[in-house]
C-alpha cells in the first residue's frame, strides 16, 4: 500500500488514467487482480481495512459492487500479523461476476474486541468460527448480508456490522432528506467586514447599529 500523497509524478499519473481509483496503490491492486481473472473466477486479497469504509476510497467500492461478488471476509483490523498491531486488515474472497444473488459473509474479529486483541487470539478464534459453522453451532460474530444492502447507503460503506435491522433501514426507509429541506442558517459573507469584538465598538451602538452575534471560532 502506498497512499498517493507519498507517490511520485509519473506513478500518480499512471494509476489516475489506468485504475478507478489511484488515492492509495492497493485499491488500483485490488482493481487489477479482478482483471487477471476469468469470468466466474476467484481472487482472494489480504489489504488494508480502509478501503470498507473511508470516504475517499468510494470508487473502489463502487467497482467491487458492479464487478465483483464479495463472496467471504475475515475482518481481522488490528493483530492481524505477528510482528504488532498494524497493518489494519481484512482478508477477502471475491468472485468475477456482475450477477450477486448470494449472502456475502463476514467474520468480524477486529481488535477492539476483547477476545480478539492479540494475533493469537485471532488465530484461535477463527478456528473456533470455521469449526461452529461447519459443525451447525450458532457463531455471535458472524455476520450475513446482502452485498446490495451497501448499495443503497450513500458512499456504499461495507458496514456489515451494522446488523440485518439497521441496514434494512437504509433499503426500504426514506431518506430524511426527502422528508424535510434545509439550509444554512445566517451567513456574513465578510467577516473582516461587518464582524466586530465587542470592545471594538462603542456600547451605545450595541443593539442599534452592531447587534450581538453568536458565533463559533
Amino acid at each position: 500500500y502506498l497512499n498517493s500523497a507519498k507517490m511520485g509524478d509519473d506513478l500518480k499519473g499512471y494509476l489516475k488514467s489506468s485504475y478507478v481509483d489511484y488515492r492509495d496503490i492497493y485499491a488500483s491492486f485490488i482493481q487489477r487482480s479482478l482483471e487477471l481473472v476469468g469470468e466466474d473466477s476467484y481472487s482472494t486479497l489480504v489489504t488494508p481495512e480502509n478501503y470498507m469504509f473511508q470516504s475517499s476510497l468510494e470508487d473502489t467500492r463502487e467497482y467491487l459492487l458492479s464487478n465483483s461478488e464479495l463472496i467471504e471476509g475475515a475482518h481481522l483490523s488490528g493483530h492481524s500479523f505477528d510482528m504488532g498491531d498494524r497493518p489494519f486488515t481484512i482478508p477477502i474472497v471475491l468472485r468475477k461476476s456482475q450477477n450477486s444473488k448470494n449472502l456475502t459473509r463476514f467474520y468480524r474479529m477486529t481488535h477492539d474486541q476483547d477476545e480478539y486483541s492479540s494475533f493469537n487470539e485471532k488465530i484461535s478464534g477463527l478456528n473456533t468460527i470455521v469449526n461452529d459453522l461447519r459443525s451447525g453451532s450458532e457463531v455471535k460474530d458472524v455476520f450475513e448480508v446482502k452485498q446490495s444492502t451497501f448499495e443503497k447507503i450513500e458512499q456504499y460503506p461495507f458496514v456489515y456490522w451494522y446488523g440485518p435491522e439497521i441496514l434494512e433501514k437504509f433499503e426500504k426507509g426514506t431518506k430524511f432528506e426527502n422528508l424535510v429541506f434545509s439550509q444554512s442558517g445566517a451567513v456574513i459573507g465578510n467577516n473582516s467586514k461587518f464582524l466586530r469584538k465587542i470592545w471594538e465598538v462603542p456600547s451605545d451602538q450595541i443593539g442599534e447599529r452592531y447587534q450581538p452575534w453568536v458565533r463559533s471560532e
